[in-house]
């Protein structure tokens, strides 16, 4: 589990949870983050991504998170949804997109 909540963060460095390979839940809300690349979040055991509150305008690919089973993304900025963006994720069971 990794808490990143509440810190202003605005932007995450290409590859940036590369070695946490294991890594099963991301907390990431409440930050100032306006993109999130696809390969920031390769993380193929993680299971819930939380992005909520954040200043996000579109949903990255998360096809390589095929574990994935709780996402949510409430509160930002979404208007684009690439219809790639949820390809493969089987196992997911709840979206929040409030």
């Amino acid at each position: 589990v990794l808490y990143i909540r509440n810190n202003r963060i605005e932007s995450l460095p290409s590859g940036i949870f590369n070695s946490l390979t294991s890594l099963l839940h991301l907390y990431f809300s409440d930050n100032m983050l306006q993109e999130v690349t696809n390969d920031s979040t390769g993380l193929s055991d993680l299971i819930r991504l939380d992005l909520a509150r954040n200043q996000l305008d579109g949903i990255p690919n998360l096809q390589s998170s095929k574990s994935l089973s709780s996402i949510y993304f409430e509160y930002n900025n979404i208007t684009n949804i690439a219809a790639e963006s949820f390809a493969g994720l089987n196992e997911l069971t709840l979206l929040n997109l409030r």
